[in-house]
């Protein structure tokens, strides 16, 4: 029987000190743990997402998606890493424009 943890990509811009100080999700990722083993992926550290799911596949990746800059590095790994889509913004117009 397989008890390691689930493991979570979970794409999200890198965390801005006062802009973020009440960011929920900053809050829930260390209480996932341990039955869940959750990898941030920020635009800076994204690229070895590719290999290291090829390597060893992530049970379930998360988006955060709002109209921002921030968020824009995120598209390309909605689109070829399907799961779940969190939207912080009421829309996404603007945010393939970046």
């Amino acid at each position: 029987m397989n008890t390691s943890p689930l493991r979570i990509a979970w794409f999200r811009p890198a965390a801005e000190s006062s802009a973020r100080a009440l960011d929920d999700v900053a809050a829930l990722v260390p209480e996932l743990a341990p039955e869940y083993q959750v990898d941030l992926f920020t635009e800076r550290a994204a690229h070895p997402f590719v290999w290291r799911h090829a390597r060893d596949p992530y049970d379930l990746c998360i988006h955060e998606l709002a109209d921002t800059p921030a968020h824009a590095f995120i598209w390309p790994y909605v689109f070829h890493y399907p799961g779940i889509l969190r939207l912080r913004s009421p829309s996404l117009g603007e945010g393939r424009a970046f």
